[in-house]
C-alpha cells in the first residue's frame, strides 16, 4: 500500500516549494473517522513546523462527497481567498473539488493563483495541472498493490516464508508536475519494478533446500 505518512509529507513538501517557502496552507482534509486522518494532520504538521515563513491558515475536515468538500472549500476561498496562498488535500475527494475550483479560480487573471497539491490522479486533476491552473497531484501505486501482491503470494505457494511475522511495503508513490504529466505512468510502472528487485532479499526467506 501507499505510506500515508511520506506521501502526505511529500506532498506538503512539493506545495511549501511552489510557494516560495512562504505562506499560508488551506489544509484540507476527509473524513476525520478514517484511521489515515491523524496520520495525514501530523505528517503536515511536522513538515510545516520546518518552515518559519508558512503556516496553516485553516483545516477543512469531515467531508465524504465531492459536493460537500467543494461547499467548504469555496467558502473558505471566498473568506479568506486573499489570505491563503496553498491548498494541500490528501484524499480523493477532496482532491478532485479542490483542483476543479481552483482551475476556475486560477484561470482568471484578476485573482491572486493559489499553489494546491492534492492526491491521486483523477482526470479532471491531471487535465488541470497539464494545464497550468494547478501544480501537482501525488500518484498512488495501483499496479504495484495488485502486481506486488499476487507475486509475494505465489513466492510463499512456492516455500519462501516472510522474515518477520508483518512487514509494510510502500507501494510508492510519483509526484506528477507539468513537467511528467504525460510520462508519470512509466514512473509508477519502475517504482513497482525496483520494489520487486528487493523482494526476496528485503522481506522473504527461501525455501530450504531439500
Amino acid at each position: 500500500a501507499t505510506d500515508t505518512r511520506l506521501a502526505s509529507m511529500t506532498a506538503t513538501e512539493h506545495l511549501i516549494k511552489t510557494m516560495g517557502e512562504k505562506g499560508n496552507i488551506l489544509n484540507v482534509l476527509e473524513g476525520m473517522s478514517d484511521s489515515n486522518t491523524p496520520i495525514r494532520v501530523a505528517a503536515i504538521e511536522e513538515v510545516v513546523s520546518k518552515y518559519p515563513n508558512v503556516k496553516i491558515i485553516q483545516t477543512i475536515g469531515d467531508v465524504s462527497t465531492e459536493q460537500k468538500a467543494q461547499e467548504k472549500i469555496e467558502s473558505a476561498l471566498v473568506a479568506r481567498g486573499e489570505e491563503i496562498d496553498g491548498v494541500i488535500c490528501t484524499g480523493y475527494t477532496t482532491t478532485v473539488a479542490a483542483a476543479t475550483l481552483l482551475t476556475q479560480r486560477n484561470s482568471k487573471k484578476d485573482h491572486k493563483f493559489i499553489h494546491f497539491v492534492g492526491l491521486d490522479t483523477d482526470k479532471r486533476v491531471i487535465d488541470a495541472i497539464r494545464n497550468g491552473t494547478v501544480d501537482a497531484t501525488i500518484a498512488q501505486n495501483p499496479y504495484g498493490h495488485g502486481y506486488l501482491t499476487c507475486l509475494i503470494l505465489d513466492l510463499m505457494l512456492k516455500g519462501w516464508k516472510t522474515n518477520k511475522p508483518y512487514q509494510f511495503i510502500d507501494s510508492g508513490a510519483v509526484v506528477v508536475t507539468r513537467k511528467n504529466v504525460d510520462t508519470f505512468a512509466n514512473d509508477v510502472i519502475m517504482n513497482t519494478e525496483y520494489i520487486e528487485a528487493d523482494i526476496k532479499a528485503k522481506y522473504l526467506i527461501a525455501p530450504a533446500i531439500k
